[in-house]
This record gives C-alpha cells, structure tokens and sequence, in this order.
C-alpha cells in the first residue's frame, strides 16, 4: 500500500475495467476507492473486495489476486490495521449496519 499521505479525509474513486474477485467470482469490480493518496491502482497496490471483504492485491495487469498469508504477514502494522479496518468496513456494510 503506497505512502502518499491523507487526502484529506475525503475518498477518491477512479474507474477500473471490470475485473472478478478469485474469492466470490463477483464480476462487478469495477472502481478503485483510496483511503489515502492516488485512487488508481498500480501493480502491487493492496484492495478489498466490495462484497465478501477478501483482501486483494493488484498484479502487473492490474487484474487482482487473493493476497497471500505471508503478504499479510509482512505488512506494516499500519498498514495492517488499514486493511482489517476496510476488511470490517465492508463486512458491516453488507450487514446493513453503518461502518
């Protein structure tokens, strides 16, 4: 997950091809939102999935693969904390409950 400082507390959002979770095969991945810095993807950036919460890694096509045990392993520990706290978001989300 790249370092490119807060965007001030507001999300951004960039279009993405469609592209499938390896998790839940939803097919209607198609945005990008950061926490923070540039919304668009690049190679070895880290996601979520919208809809069952997998963690995600861009590859060099931008097509996502399930992040790997020990990826998650060798994270920062805020970086860690971002993910789980996204991961969370998304789980309440589909809920019905507020993040």
């Amino acid at each position: 997950m790249p370092d490119e400082g807060d965007c001030g507390g507001a999300a951004m959002m960039t279009r993405t091809t469609k592209i499938s979770c390896p998790a839940c095969a939803n097919k209607s991945l198609d945005a990008a939102i950061a926490a923070r810095g540039q919304a668009t993807p690049r190679p070895g950036d880290l996601g979520v999935c919208a809809y069952c919460a997998t963690a995600l890694v861009f590859g060099a096509d931008l097509r996502v693969r399930a992040m790997r045990r020990y990826e998650f392993a060798e994270l920062k520990p805020q970086e860690a904390r971002a993910l789980a706290d996204a991961q969370a978001a998304v789980r309440k989300f589909a809920r019905g409950t507020k993040p």
